[in-house]
């Protein structure tokens, strides 16, 4: 998401020194976060927050207040009009992104985006259901997916 947000935007590619006339059809996402800050805030298992802020920006929670990047953490305060269409996979119990998926989805409303979405709401198909490919969930929210991605192939 990342990615898609400074690809359409080109305040935030000055921003980040670079330049790119990209544009996407559509987009996939499954179980993501979309708010570094509210993932740091919530109470994850394992401090995934933590984890992921380490992985992604390679810096420490502590330090989250004096990050150059600070607005870049929050994805959905990038999302403009021009994001493409989405299909966005979540669980409603997610034990790791719980309410990230759902912001998204009603900032993307709000700009206008065309969004589809699938999700789960038994605990028993959490976090990246989806790829437990057997899973009635799992089946339905992939057929689902397909039928979306096909008809961006087809650039309907």
């Amino acid at each position: 998401t990342a990615l898609i947000s400074v690809a359409e935007n080109k305040e935030l590619q000055n921003k980040i020194g670079v330049s790119t006339d990209l544009h996407f059809a559509g987009a996939y996402l499954n179980c993501g976060i979309y708010d570094i800050i509210s993932a740091l805030n919530a109470k994850l298992p394992l401090d995934m927050g933590g984890v992921i802020l380490k992985d992604f920006a390679s810096i420490d929670k502590k330090d989250i207040a004096t990050y150059e990047y600070l607005d870049l953490c929050v994805i959905v305060g990038l999302v403009n009009e021009r994001f493409p269409k989405a299909f966005i996979t979540y669980a409603e119990k997610d034990v790791f992104c719980k309410g990230q998926s759902e912001r998204l989805i009603e900032v993307l409303k709000k700009n206008g985006v065309e969004v589809e979405e699938y999700h789960s709401t038994k605990f028993t198909s959490n976090h990246c259901f989806s790829l437990n490919w057997k899973g009635k969930d799992a089946v339905t929210n992939n057929a689902l997916v397909e039928k979306f991605l096909a008809r961006m192939a087809k650039g309907e």
